[in-house]
């Protein structure tokens, strides 16, 4: 885990930090670059430091193989996830450590597993507490959000970006919680899975949350990977970011 400062407005600045996604690792050349765009002419108006939290969120090649081929080794694609998921946890420690002895004011960004470390990193904290948090796409089911852990360590109530036309999260993120049926390869098995995933147990990052103590945002019909596009626009929805002229 490094942090890549790329804007520095000097001592005392309010800092935001962007957590990006799965698969993020090696695609920083061009990802990062997509959602730096935004995040900087939004910084820039903000006054705010900013910085990438480069993670071990596995490689897009490690993933492309099994992606291409999903029906001879589906599972590998599992496994990728899998690794991805208990290195968030790890992260979400080690970067809520870094938070702690900040003593600048911190807000939060984070796309998809990465919006889930900030809300995780949130949860950990003990003796500070975050400006802001806003999720983009969170990847976590909306009944595994422990929304009251995380509200008492941010000052602010999160903000949540949901899309009902995030396919990535309801495709991928939905056979992702049953590999019983990844396993099974029988196509008619996954769009079962995918239905009843969205119909009882959806990602956060679909559905968002209506609950008094966050702020759910629809952006319907924005798709998962169209965030970076836009996230200049969408962080000027977020009053608490407007920490400058």
């Amino acid at each position: 885990m490094e942090f890549q400062t790329w804007q520095s407005k000097g001592s005392g600045a309010q800092v935001l930090i962007f957590i990006p996604g799965f698969l993020s690792e090696t695609n920083q050349a061009t990802g990062l670059n997509a959602w730096r765009k935004g995040l900087l002419q939004f910084a820039r108006r903000r006054h705010l430091t900013c910085s990438d939290l480069v993670w071990e969120s596995e490689s897009l090649f490690t993933a492309l193989a099994p992606l291409l081929n999903i029906h001879s080794n589906p599972e590998e694609i599992l496994k990728v996830w899998d690794s991805a998921k208990t290195k968030s946890e790890e992260v979400a420690h080690r970067l809520a450590s870094v938070v702690e002895q900040m003593q600048e004011p911190v807000h939060i960004v984070g796309h998809s597993l990465g919006a889930v470390i900030g809300a995780r990193t949130a949860q950990l904290l003990q003796n500070k507490t975050l400006q802001s948090l806003t999720l983009l796409a969170p990847a976590i089911k909306a009944s595994d959000f422990n929304e009251q852990q995380v509200v008492r360590r941010v000052e602010t109530p999160p903000h949540i970006f949901h899309s009902r036309r995030d396919m990535t999260l309801m495709c991928l993120f939905g056979l992702s919680q049953f590999p019983d049926t990844i396993a099974s390869k029988n196509p008619l098995s996954y769009f079962n899975q995918i239905l009843t995933t969205r119909i009882h147990d959806p990602a956060l990052g679909v559905v968002g949350l209506d609950s008094p103590l966050s702020i759910s945002i629809d952006v319907t019909p924005l798709l998962h990977f169209q965030y970076a596009n836009v996230v200049h626009d969408i962080l000027r929805q977020t009053p608490h970011l407007k920490v400058g002229s």
